[in-house]
């Protein structure tokens, strides 16, 4: 068969017409795709505004214990108030698009948590080709409560966290460690050390010897603020009562009683077996605060004020430390307490060997504080130690409550804190 230029042009004029056919035809699924694809945008847009919503929707109502609504004129308290505080906070934080589209939420209230559902409905832009006129986008967040005080705070997201290894234990049943240090080893527990709290906060990731390590296992919290960043100090005009105040036991004198005042140049008292401090305020302006005993150091209602030049703290008692904060005055419930701003203080060292027995706060935010020894029988109602970072070594095992109320002291540092579980 022989094919002529005739028919062999009639066949390309074929051919040209089937491949545009086919283009034309091909077009439709890929045009639908990209239309897809841009409601797909579209959705992920909503969703987002949306969680932003209902995150600070469960947040606000998981924090809430009343709420007054005006429209009843009425003190809202319990569910009431949690559902009321939810349902507002939804409103006022949803974007003016998605208020104009059909919606509808759901609020689920448990024992400490609170779970908020959002469902849009989205007109499709480009899928109404394919008959989808709209989707339901929807949105969950649960936030629960966590009545917590902590006693246990390493606020430095550069520092060392909270740091256990060898075999130190820490139990703190009714308070909680938390801790700012960012990326791992933000709590750190290692070798057969234990960590025993009501709860464990990290900003960072923990670093554990094994799943046991801590108890409950720590979850991802964001920083903690400074919790007494609003503290008013005591005022001073720092005017020496003593100066490079360095005493050291001998054969004869084996026991020391130190008082209250301004002390320049330092507080070292070493070497005693037995050192008092009466009640009061000691001032520290710089230099160093070092206090040995070997058998009891002992002070009540008092309190240390270190100003920013102090280079270092020392407390070791060999046997036993018995130290209790005042519960009046500008450092009230403070055992230690620090001039607010930068500090030349690097590291502070609390030791009680045998027994140690501390009532009231620690707080000193810029230093690293190592703790060691064994918490006395008898257990102090309230003990909280706020540093940069927190460190725990050998064999010590203290113990941590949290009951300000019961030693008469205004709470310090964070009552309730909320933090999204889903």
């Amino acid at each position: 068969m022989v094919i002529g230029p005739n028919l062999l042009a009639k066949f390309m004029r074929c051919l040209k017409g089937g491949v545009a056919l086919i283009s034309a035809l091909s077009a439709v699924p890929l045009m639908l795709g990209i239309g897809v694809a841009l409601d797909f945008a579209k959705g992920t847009r909503y969703r987002e505004m949306g969680q932003a919503a209902t995150d600070a929707a469960s947040l606000a109502a998981a924090l809430t214990t009343e709420s007054f609504d005006k429209a009843l004129n009425k003190l809202l308290t319990g569910d009431d108030a949690r559902k009321d505080a939810a349902e507002k906070m939804l409103e006022l934080n949803l974007p003016i698009e998605i208020k104009q589209l059909p919606h509808q939420s759901k609020i689920t209230l448990g024992n400490k948590t609170v779970k908020v559902d959002l469902t849009v409905a989205m007109k499709t832009s480009f899928m109404r080709i394919a008959g989808i006129d709209k989707v339901n986008v929807g949105m969950s967040s649960t936030a629960q409560r966590n009545d917590f005080r902590a006693c246990l705070i390493a606020l430095g997201a550069g520092g060392a966290g909270i740091h256990l290894g060898g075999n130190a234990k820490i139990l703190a049943p009714d308070c909680w460690a938390y801790s700012n240090k960012t990326g791992p080893g933000s709590v750190s527990v290692g070798g057969s050390s234990k960590l025993t709290a009501a709860g464990i906060c990290t900003v960072g990731t923990p670093s554990l010897a094994d799943i046991t390590s801590a108890n409950p296992p720590p979850i991802k919290c964001p920083p903690l603020t400074d919790p007494l960043a609003a503290w008013v100090p005591p005022t001073t005009g720092w005017l020496c009562d003593h100066n490079n105040f360095k005493k050291q036991a001998n054969a004869v004198n084996k026991t020391i009683t130190l008082t209250p005042g301004v002390y320049c140049g330092g507080l070292k008292a070493n070497g005693y077996d037995s050192v008092t401090l009466q009640k009061g305020i000691y001032f520290i302006k710089d230099g160093t605060l070092d206090i040995t005993s070997k058998l009891s150091l002992t002070g009540l209602k008092i309190g240390f004020y270190l100003s920013k030049d102090v280079t270092g703290v020392t407390i070791n008692g060999s046997a036993a430390v018995n130290l209790t904060a005042d519960d009046e005055g500008p450092m009230a419930g403070l055992i230690i307490a620090m001039e607010p701003g930068a500090s030349t203080i690097t590291k502070a060292t609390l030791n009680g060997t045998a027994s140690l027995f501390l009532q009231g706060s620690i707080y000193l935010p810029t230093s690293d504080i190592a703790l060691s020894g064994t918490s006395s029988t008898t257990l102090s109602p309230v003990t909280q130690v706020i540093g940069y970072s927190i460190d725990m070594q050998g064999t010590s095992d203290l113990t941590f409550n949290p009951d300000f109320e019961a030693a008469g002291y205004n709470v310090r540092g964070p009552d309730a804190r909320v933090v999204l579980i889903d």
